[in-house]
């Protein structure tokens, strides 16, 4: 299925003055783009960001593919421990590869499921162990700062559960860490226990590490391609640093983000987008969008609204 931007109801001819982008906000829009395409190659060839080189990262990939391998056959789940950026990527790739969780069908050895504990509420955290055994579970906990209160306390909760179910030795090879490399608790615990880990670039924010050790550790594991996905994820890496065809999507963006470029009053500028799928397989992609928008946007001055919400019954 292919994805396919489609501006015509975002033009004023569409849905009018007032909400629609006008022929003549599209006309001043080319160098608007132009110049907000060369700011982040700027950023990305400084090495200020480093998202954008993500899919380069083959290496890193392999070795985490090669670990991926060597465990395989030997659980049916893999439970994700994160909040944040740290869980929402992996959720999207997830529900993107084999669809939303309740239609993906019989879960086993040769079909790991995916299980996400990104809440505390002990009554969520109690009922998902629950549905896990763990002499067939994978964690893996991801905090980039290694010192995120809640991810922590979760996992803490999730190794004493394994450890009395799957005993001392096995709970430890059942473990896999990412986190940054030179600081946290969670990087002295993992060195200290001798858990596998993967890091993550310093450059690269939590909310767009989907292509890091965040997302591709979780992706391999659950028998997703990584190397294919990092294939893909690199021509459309190069597609993007090419002056886009039709400046809409930056003009609605700043529209909306409420740029002052825009031309228009602050109150005058919508603050909510709606990001809708037409499909159940993409309903997790609003949902890990929504906090890429929030930090892009909150750089200018107020935080946009973003509903995320399904399409059909």
């Amino acid at each position: 299925m292919a994805i396919v931007f489609d501006e015509t109801n975002l033009l004023a001819q569409m849905v009018g003055e007032a909400d629609g982008i006008t022929p003549a906000e599209l006309a001043a829009a080319g160098p608007l783009a132009a110049q907000a395409l060369a700011g982040v190659k700027g950023l990305s060839t400084s090495g200020v960001i480093g998202f954008p080189d993500l899919p380069q990262h083959t290496v890193l990939a392999k070795e985490i593919q090669a670990y991926a391998e060597k465990l395989k056959g030997s659980y049916d789940t893999v439970c994700l421990v994160g909040i944040g950026g740290s869980a929402l990527g992996a959720w999207a790739l997830d529900c993107a590869a084999r669809g939303p969780h309740p239609v993906q069908g019989e879960y086993s050895t040769s079909k790991p499921r995916l299980v996400i504990l990104d809440n505390v509420d002990p009554e969520f955290v109690q009922l998902a162990l629950a549905s896990m055994k763990p002499k067939k579970t994978l964690v893996v906990v991801i905090a980039k700062s290694g010192a995120t209160a809640e991810t922590v306390a979760t996992f803490l909760i999730v190794r004493a559960w394994l450890t009395a179910g799957a005993g001392a030795k096995l709970a430890k090879s059942r473990i896999v860490v990412v986190t940054s490399e030179g600081r946290g608790d969670l990087k002295v615990m993992a060195t200290a226990e001798g858990y596998q880990t993967f890091h993550l670039p310093e450059n690269v924010g939590g909310r767009f590490s989907v292509l890091s050790a965040v997302g591709l550790v979780p992706a391999a594991l659950i028998g997703i391609d990584i190397l294919a996905l990092l294939k893909g994820a690199a021509k459309m890496t190069a597609l993007a640093w090419k002056p886009e065809p039709s400046p809409t999507p930056t003009v609605f963006g700043e529209r909306r983000s409420g740029s002052a470029n825009c031309g228009r009053s602050r109150s005058a500028r919508p603050r909510t987008a709606l990001g809708k799928p037409y499909t159940s397989v993409r309903l997790r992609l609003p949902r890990w969008v929504q906090p890429i928008s929030i930090r892009k946007c909150s750089f200018i001055w107020k935080v946009p609204r973003i509903s995320c919400s399904r399409s059909g019954p």
